[in-house]
């Protein structure tokens, strides 16, 4: 009787063992595009040689304002849009074509980004932009919410 106890709790303990190799959704908590919604900064040091036309050095203002727009503020000058209209996902952002840029590769196509938000601090990762200015002062440096 008391093998058949010990095996059947062996059985049972085993079963609790392995899993479905799920991540616990408990462990990874990702903010919702909703809490991309606000203003952040950073500061710049000067671009790269590589673009033809350095972005202005100094302190930058990324507006979220909704879930379709953002904005750019530079040191100096008006605000000009992101890429405009954008999607946001749970992970990733998509940037329309911007034309207008200057260190445009090729086609003019959308900048899509990985972010991440801990606490205050937003960083993305350039998955794809043919706008290489945009991808300067999106991906060099993190972001920290102000507002």
């Amino acid at each position: 009787m008391f093998t058949a106890l010990a095996s059947g709790a062996a059985i049972v303990a085993l079963a609790g063992c392995g899993g479905d190799d799920q991540p616990d959704p408990a462990d990874e908590v990702q903010a919702t595009p909703s809490a991309l919604i606000g203003t952040y900064t950073t500061t710049l040091g000067p671009s790269g040689p590589e673009l033809e036309e350095p972005n202005p050095p100094g302190r930058w203002e990324l507006l979220i304002t909704s879930a379709t727009e953002a904005y750019f503020q530079p040191p100096e000058g008006p605000s000009f849009p992101v890429g405009n209209p954008i999607k946001l996902s749970s992970n990733r952002i998509v940037l329309a074509a911007d034309p207008e840029c200057p260190t445009q590769k090729g086609t003019p196509g959308a900048g899509v980004y990985e972010w991440r938000l801990d606490g205050d601090t937003l960083t993305f990762t350039d998955v794809e932009d043919t706008c290489r200015d945009r991808s300067f002062v999106l991906t060099s440096k993190p972001w920290s919410k102000t507002k």
